[in-house]
């Protein structure tokens, strides 16, 4: 009988690099995404095509590693994190999960990003390991508390390809925003914080549940 042949089992790294106070919850998405252009001839028919484009894009959800200590959020968007140009954190907590965290970034195989674009120190943080967290600065009172929420640091990035569309050229990072949501139960004496623009407010009611009252703020970071 043979022997067994050797395969990777489990999650090794990360193209984010090494997180403080975080586990992956499993491997990396990779995408490679390319346009598509097209000649068409006599009615409408396809006479020619080629694809075009130099980018891939990298997805990862992580977890809290510890019941007891807060991790730590990266700290700048816009950054090259690991190999990836960190465009997006997405952290979500319940009072009856781990706070979870899901980072979104992309680079170029020609032409790739060094540590150089604008970036934004954004501030935002996590107080808990476990449950659920307001972000935006919310006073509960006496007849409310969290039961979750949910928290997008991003920025938009434009890239330009060189003249045979084939070969990344340059790019860099725009408009930088923080937008999130926290549901509460019952009724927050304050449900949005100074420095937060709340955006919209749901409230529904069910015959069968106590009220909950869900408010959407946001509020605009600066890139330098």
């Amino acid at each position: 009988m043979a022997d067994e042949i050797t395969v990777q089992f489990g999650v090794t790294s990360s193209p984010f690099g090494e997180l403080a106070g975080w586990v992956p919850t499993g491997p990396a998405t990779k995408s490679t995404p390319k346009e598509r252009a097209t000649a068409e001839g006599n009615l409408g028919n396809e006479a020619a095509s080629k694809t075009y484009g130099d980018i891939f894009e990298w997805t990862q959800e992580f977890v809290a590693a510890s019941a007891t200590v807060a991790p730590t959020v990266p700290p700048v968007i816009g950054i090259l994190l690991g190999e990836v140009i960190l465009t997006s954190i997405v952290l979500n907590t319940s009072n009856t999960d781990f706070v979870r965290m899901t980072l979104t970034g992309h680079q170029h195989t020609n032409g790739a990003h060094a540590d150089t674009l604008n970036q934004c120190t954004h501030g935002l943080s996590v107080s808990a390991a476990f449950g659920a967290i307001d972000f935006a600065g919310g006073t509960a009172g006496d007849a409310a508390d969290i039961e979750s929420s949910t928290l997008t640091i991003s920025c938009q990035h434009l890239d330009y390809l060189d003249a045979d569309g084939q070969k990344h050229l340059c790019g860099n990072n725009h408009t930088a925003k923080a937008s999130g949501s926290t549901t509460w139960i019952g009724t927050p004496d304050t449900p949005v914080g100074a420095g937060w623009d709340q955006v919209n407010h749901d409230q529904p009611e069910a015959t069968t549940d106590f009220i909950k009252n869900t408010y959407t703020y946001e509020k605009g970071l600066t890139l330098a």
